[in-house]
């Protein structure tokens, strides 16, 4: 039985040996070949411009004479940031 074991695990050691080899020799062809050095000079050609917008907000800031009936009704305050979301 033990020598059975063994066999079994040598043939697919040998099957995962012999995939490896396949899948490198795949990739080596197909990495080779002019194209891939005409797509290095385009990526180098064609630059991409980014721009960055810095958007700047100030949210939930009340004056002085909204903030006092808001501190009165504590059940309100909900509905009044509720209705300032909505305005944005």
């Amino acid at each position: 039985m033990n020598l059975m074991i063994a066999k079994r695990t040598k043939v697919a050691a040998a099957g995962t040996l012999v995939a490896l080899g396949c899948l490198t020799a795949i990739a080596l062809a197909s990495g080779s070949g002019a194209s891939s050095a005409s797509n290095v000079q385009v990526g180098r050609t064609s630059a991409t411009k980014v721009r960055t917008v810095v958007v700047h907000r100030t949210v939930g800031v009340l004056s002085d004479v909204a903030a006092a009936p808001a501190a009165a009704a504590a059940p309100a305050a909900p509905a009044a940031v509720a209705a300032a979301a909505s305005r944005s």
